[in-house]
């Protein structure tokens, strides 16, 4: 069975999509590997993968060198912006 290194802000969808063609395999992913479909993973681990189920979309990715990576909560602490981290009067000033 073929496996993957994960990379920072991949989550599962990001490696099913890119590896297997299709969300379809994200349970299938997360039962090889004890994981929930919505855990943060960790960069540098290798996961297993399960078979490709969309052969040319995987071909797409992989001929073309895409690796997304889309995990919202890395993406989220990097941007440490918007309504979520305003103060009343000190970073957001109402008038």
């Amino acid at each position: 069975m073929a496996e993957i290194v994960v990379l920072e802000a991949q989550s599962l969808f990001d490696l099913v999509i890119q590896e297997c063609g299709s969300i379809e395999a994200v349970f299938d992913i997360a039962e090889l590997n004890g994981l929930s479909i919505t855990d943060v993973l960790v960069p540098g681990t290798s996961i297993e993968l399960p078979e490709t189920i969309n052969k040319p979309v995987h071909e797409y990715y992989k001929t073309h060198g895409l690796k997304p990576s889309t995990d919202a909560t890395t993406i989220s602490e990097l941007i440490n912006e918007g309504i979520d981290y305003w103060a009343l009067e000190v970073d957001f000033v109402v008038q």
